[in-house]
C-alpha cells in the first residue's frame, strides 16, 4: 500500500514506478525459471516412467541393474525440488503430483499388460510402455505455457 502522497508506508523514499516495474519482473523471472525446473525434473521423471516398462518387457535380466540406478535418480529429482526451494505455484505443484500419481499407476499398469500379452510386436510394446509419460507430459506442457 502506499500513502496519500506517493511513498510507500514502510520506507523514506519515493514510490518509483520504474523501480516498481523492475521488481515484478525480477520476481516473474524467477518464478519462470523455477518453473522450467520443475518441467524438467517432471520431464526425467517422464523418462524414468517410460523405461521401467521398456526394460521390464526387453530385458528382464537387467530390471535390478535399471532400479539400482533409477530410483536414486528420482529420488534425487523429487529431493531436488524441496531442497532447492524453487518457486513454483502451489497449482503447479498439485498438477505435477497429481501427473506422477497417474503416470506411476500407468507404468505399474504398462508393466502388468506387457507381462500377461503372449507376444506383442515391438511396435505395441512402446506404444504401451510409453503411455505412463501421457499425463506427465501434458503437465510439463500446462506448466510451460502459463
Amino acid at each position: 500500500m502506499t500513502s496519500l502522497d506517493g511513498e510507500h508506508p514502510a520506507s523514506d523514499r519515493p514510490l518509483d514506478p520504474e523501480a516498481a516495474l523492475a521488481e515484478i519482473e525480477r520476481a516473474q523471472a524467477g518464478i519462470r525459471h523455477g518453473l522450467r525446473w520443475h518441467a524438467a525434473d517432471l520431464t526425467c521423471a517422464a523418462a524414468i516412467l517410460v523405461a521401467a516398462p521398456i526394460v521390464r518387457h526387453f530385458y528382464p535380466e537387467q530390471v535390478a541393474v535399471f532400479f539400482w540406478i533409477a530410483v536414486p535418480v528420482a529420488l534425487a529429482l523429487a529431493l531436488s525440488t524441496e531442497w532447492l526451494r524453487r518457486v513454483i505455484g502451489r497449482a503447479e505443484v498439485r498438477l505435477g503430483q497429481y501427473a506422477m500419481v497417474v503416470g506411476i499407476a500407468l507404468s505399474v499398469s504398462a508393466s502388468m499388460l506387457l507381462d500377461r500379452l503372449s507376444d506383442p510386436g515391438t511396435a505395441l510394446a512402446l506404444g504401451i510402455a510409453t503411455t505412463p509419460a501421457v499425463p506427465v507430459l501434458a503437465a510439463v506442457v500446462r506448466i510451460l505455457v502459463k
